[in-house]
């Protein structure tokens, strides 16, 4: 992920990437950081703070 994209992102951003099991999903997360190649970020679902390196994509949520 460029930069530049990462700098597009809404606050609370729906990043499609590749989890360690190697299964695609999809998180809801926020207070993002870019350390280059990741993105470190709150996550959601899991009430932690992540660190998301294989990325394929990002989404915005549907808004409300």
């Amino acid at each position: 992920m460029a930069a530049t994209e990462l700098e597009r992102c809404p606050a609370t951003t729906l990043p499609d990437y590749v989890a360690t099991s190697g299964n695609r999903t999809v998180r809801t997360l926020s207070r993002l950081e870019l350390d280059l190649p990741c993105l470190e970020a709150w996550c959601h679902p899991r009430e932690d703070k992540r660190t998301l390196c294989r990325i394929r994509g990002v989404m915005s949520p549907a808004p409300e």
